[in-house]
């Protein structure tokens, strides 16, 4: 049986990051009722960031030399998308299946314990918390057998 790495309690260590990058440990994101709660406080943070037009950084304010420049809601809500697209035509040889895992192993970490600032999501199914459907997505992007 493969070990499992929980994600969400407790920092990753470099060791199970590597661990779950070469497919030797399956991800398994923390279901305790205190992770899910600071999830949700890091939605209501954005939530209420957008609402206020409190200046956070990369969220209601652009990156970088861009800082000083605050954005309305409906940029910031695509800016995470845009941001994606903008480091995604970046220069260099593509990442192999195992450092492109270990950058989700590492990006999934701090979501899964509420330090992200994650958004909500259009809503796909009402019964699952949306900042958990992202979390779900990610582990089974770690978990894929063809990886093994």
């Amino acid at each position: 049986m493969t070990e499992a790495v929980s994600i969400g309690s407790e920092p990753l260590t470099i060791e199970d990051v590597v661990r779950l990058a070469r497919g030797v440990a399956r991800p398994r994101i923390t279901e305790d009722a205190e992770t899910r709660a600071r999830i949700e406080a890091s939605v209501r943070f954005i939530e209420e960031s957008l609402a206020s037009g409190r200046a956070v950084y990369g969220i209601t304010t652009g990156f970088g030399a861009s800082a000083e420049f605050r954005v309305s809601p409906e940029i910031a809500r695509a800016m995470p998308l845009n941001l994606l697209r903008y480091h995604g035509c970046g220069t260099g040889r593509l990442l192999g299946e195992t450092e492109a895992a270990a950058v989700i192993a590492a990006r999934v970490a701090p979501l899964a314990r509420g330090a992200g600032g994650l958004p909500r999501l259009p809503a796909i199914d009402p019964g699952v918390p949306q900042a958990r459907r992202l979390l779900v997505a990610l582990e089974d992007a770690l978990a894929d057998p063809r990886r093994r």
